[in-house]
């Protein structure tokens, strides 16, 4: 065979990448091994090699990183990640983006926060550093696993980031133009990418990712701990140090949800900051069950009770991470999500990261160690087989025996951590905090129940042959807000309680006083929000309820000390998000109806099916030609399309809004640019632009817009000739113009053969545009004429003759030809939304983030002082 070399290839840079690679899953897995014998046999070598090897494997996780990030920026488009996820127009910081748009980049940033986050609990973590970072070691080692790219036989283990093009796709080397210039010159033709995709291109999704995966990575942390206390037997005292590290889970995967609504409010064009996607469903499953695991841990660390399910929780909140990172990236959602990854025949190894810890945990719960190998491996084992191994079997049977073994193995795991703890059965008094506390836990866990129940559709129909649909925003909204209303109730009830045993008296006068503040302010809010519907309004009144009442007992029962108030603060924050999700929705309004009778696009499909987004489209969309001002439905609101310029990929419409009084007269003016390209794989990528008012947003963005159709100059039809008077009307010969006669002009002679020469003004009038049509008639030694075209009416206008008028000899007529054809202008069509009162949900937001903040740094010295005294 011929041996090719390869010209222009930048191969070091890949090899480095491929060394750093293999360096950190090696040295990952020396440390797991180093820090789990030193846990048993405690021995500080062991430990010492065991931190080392950390060290090094960080060290690699960087390097992969730098060397990733480096054949972007450079442009090498040998390798298949450059070239699938970048091209040369990308300025700096979107080739960042390019890291996580691929599985392989978003594998890399989760290893790179495990990393981190263990390089500061070796520093931090004190005498729970080996069994710690020995289960963060080993989270690295199977994710390392997956940028190996290595083949054994017909299975894969990973996908490597420096894979070559060539490489991945063989067929790349057979295209006709090759053989010109050479198999070895293929850079000559591949010399750019394919670019980032464009929902991506926006600064949001520059942070928006790391963020989202510095909060799933920060999982593993409490999980460790009470993976920790398991295998060292310290089953109390892992909650201390947990504590502190669940909040910075909740705190950072919560800032990183609500950047990706804040990105999708920015960026995309549904209209909204929530749409109960399966994706962002993924994202919200583990917020929502560690906040169920920080609210236990925190009844534990004051009463010692719910040990089990504090565990449970704990652990359970790492495994949903684990879950909703294979929903997302083994291709099981297919179409039910817009934003899911395609498989790249990872799948197996995904479940083996799940499954992994999952019987590892469930393992630690027993008391002889030759029972705890042997139910890993047996459970462990039957699971994966009956995932990986391809049977002949019916599909169905498969899936029912794997469901029964997983749901045995759970439930002898519970039964263990009952022998483990005991069965504590002192029942809690109504009037204490932890039983409030336990009921809004219980609230939370039944709310993501639902949602993980929903979500996982697509994988009970691919598990048991079934073919359900996907559960659609109205089904999510109509349940959650009866979750939401209990949760934002107790948030504002539990703080008055005290644990253990309360003064009923002072409690229920502190709940009736806040309570009553409440109800006033949403007897103002009702008319203020306009909200009078039943479910909406209970709502209204507990999110009010829960901003009132834990600031009356911030004043009051914390003296108005900010330092411990983090939780209330907190739940503040929560309540002002409720206020700004609900009036933001519930008022949520089209402003672009469009009542001129015409559709914009054709509501029935080519089988003949009823298209209802093409309906809807043409019911909420309003069309704006260039430079003409449009009114919209409500007259207080008056759009002109003023311009185009380009910025590529990009094309920004440049619209100028006028907000009119009752008058008509202009009170005031602003410009929004909504952007759009024309994407050949994605149709239409429009990118909103929002103008911010304190007490409403305006959003818009662009559904269409006239370069998207071939608009050439077709051949004039429905020709018509009429014979007319001085300020006469008439039709064209389709009905859909009028014409007006306005008035005659002479105009000068230019030359001294001329005898007359004439000019007439037409106004055209079409879809409620005017234009003015200037036909001219010359009588010379010939007759001549010159038509007059208004592309944007699509109509043509000839001054044909003058001839008297025979019922009055001393006036004229003058016949005037028409013809028409399909208008060529320039227009978009544009939908506007407005959303009030949307910064109340933005308010929330920080508020929350500050008294998550406030609550980490209280944990983080609690638990400060405990080491130092232990």
């Amino acid at each position: 065979m011929e041996t090719i070399i390869f010209n222009n290839e930048h191969l070091f840079i890949g090899n480095l990448g491929h060394f750093a690679v293999v360096l950190a899953f090696v040295s990952a897995l020396v440390s797991t091994i180093a820090y789990a014998f030193s846990v048993n046999k405690n021995d500080d070598a062991l430990k010492n090699l065991g931190r080392w090897m950390f060290y090094i494997h960080s060290f690699a996780v960087v390097l992969i990183f730098f060397t990733l990030f480096f054949i972007i920026h450079q442009h090498y488009f040998e390798y298949q990640y450059a070239y699938q996820h970048s091209s040369t127009e990308l300025p700096v910081y979107y080739m960042i983006s390019c890291f996580w748009e691929g599985q392989e980049g978003s594998f890399l940033l989760w290893m790179f926060w495990h990393a981190f986050l263990g390089l500061i609990l070796i520093r931090k973590a004190g005498s729970w550093q080996a069994p710690v970072l020995a289960v963060i070691a080993l989270a690295q080692v199977v994710l390392g696993s997956m940028l190996l790219g290595f083949n054994i036989g017909d299975f894969k283990i990973g996908s490597s980031p420096f894979q070559l093009m060539r490489e991945h796709n063989p067929e790349a080397l057979l295209i006709p133009v090759l053989e010109k210039v050479g198999k070895a010159n293929y850079l000559q033709i591949f010399k750019d990418g394919n670019g980032l995709n464009p929902l991506l291109q926006n600064y949001w999704m520059v942070i928006h990712p790391p963020t989202l995966f510095f909060g799933f990575a920060a999982t593993i942390v409490p999980f460790a701990f009470a993976f920790a206390g398991l295998w060292t037997r310290r089953t109390k005292e892992w909650t201390i140090p947990a504590l502190p590290w669940a909040l910075v889970a909740v705190l950072v995967l919560g800032t990183g949800i609500i950047m990706g609504g804040y990105w999708a409010y920015e960026s995309l064009n549904f209209g909204g900051y929530w749409a109960w996607d399966p994706v962002e469903n993924a994202s919200l499953m583990p917020w929502l069950l560690m906040i169920t695991a920080t609210h236990l841990l925190l009844i534990n660390k004051s009463t010692g009770k719910y040990p089990v399910l504090t565990l449970v929780m704990t652990v359970f909140s790492f495994f949903m991470v684990l879950y909703a990172t294979f929903l997302t990236r083994s291709g099981v959602l297919g179409n039910a999500s817009v934003h899911s990854f395609t498989d790249l025949g990872l799948s197996g190894q995904l479940l083996l990261l799940l499954f992994l810890f999952i019987f590892l945990t469930f393992a630690l719960t027993f008391k002889k160690r030759i029972h705890a190998w042997l139910y890993f491996l047996i459970g462990f084992l039957a699971i994966m087989v009956l995932a990986l191994v391809d049977f002949k079997t019916d599909t169905f049977v498969i899936s029912v025996i794997g469901t029964i073994i997983f749901l045995a193995a759970t439930s002898w795991f519970i039964y263990n951590l009952f022998k483990v703890y005991g069965t504590n059965i002192e029942t809690d008094k109504l009037y204490s905090r932890e039983f409030w506390m336990f009921v809004g836990s219980m609230v939370l866990l039944l709310s993501g129940f639902q949602i993980i129940t929903m979500t996982s559709i697509p994988v009970f129909n691919k598990l048991f042959g079934t073919s359900k649909a996907s559960a659609g925003p109205d089904y999510y909204n109509a349940v959650q807000i009866w979750f939401a209303m209990a949760i934002v109730i107790l948030t504002a009830i539990g703080q008055y309680f005290k644990y253990k045993q309360s003064d009923v008296k002072k409690v229920l006068e502190s709940i009736a006083n806040s309570l009553l503040v409440a109800i006033i302010l949403a007897v103002g809010a009702l008319f203020l929000f306009n909200i009078w519907k039943v479910e909406y309004l209970l709502f209204l009144i507990a999110s009010l309820y829960a901003v009132t009442g834990n600031l009356h007992y911030l004043i009051v029962g914390l003296k108005g000390k900010i330092k411990v108030a983090g939780g209330s603060i907190a739940h503040v924050g929560f309540g002002l998000m409720m206020i700004g999700v609900l009036v933001s929705s519930v008022n949520k309004k089209v402003l672009s109806v469009n009542n001129s009778g015409t559709g914009y696009f054709a509501e029935t499909t080519a089988d003949g099916k009823v298209d209802q987004t093409a309906k809807t489209n043409n019911k909420e969309n309003i069309l704006l030609v260039k430079n003409k001002k449009t009114m919209f439905a409500d007259g207080k609101l008056r759009a002109t399309f003023r311009n185009v310029s380009e910025e590529k990929p990009n094309k920004y419409f440049e619209v100028k809004y006028d907000v009119l009084d009752e008058k008509g007269q202009i009170r005031d003016s602003f410009i929004l640019k909504p952007n759009s390209q024309n994407n050949p794989k994605m149709g239409l990528i429009s990118n909103p632009d929002t103008r911010h008012f304190l007490t409403r947003d305006i959003f818009t963005h662009i559904t269409y817009e006239s370069s998207m159709e071939e608009q050439v100059e077709k051949e004039f039809e429905n020709f018509a000739t009429d014979t007319v008077r001085i300020g006469e009307s008439f039709p064209t010969a389709d009905g859909n113009r009028q014409l007006t006669l306005q008035k005659i002009n002479v105009l000068e002679a230019p030359g001294a053969t001329q005898r007359l020469h004439l000019q007439a003004e037409i106004i055209v009038s079409n879809l409620g545009d005017t234009f003015i049509a200037r036909p001219e008639f010359i009588s010379e030694d010939q007759i001549r004429f010159k038509e007059s075209v208004i592309n944007q009416a699509g109509v043509m206008v000839l001054f044909d003759r003058v001839i008297q008028d025979p019922n009055d000899p001393k006036s004229m007529l003058f016949v005037i030809s028409s013809a028409t054809r399909k208008p060529i202008m320039d227009y978009i069509i544009l939908k506007a939304i407005e959303f009030p009162y949307i910064n109340l949900l933005w308010l929330g937001t920080f508020v929350l983030i500050f008294g998550f903040t406030l609550s980490i740094i209280q944990r983080f010295k609690e638990f400060r002082r405990r080491e130092a005294k232990a």
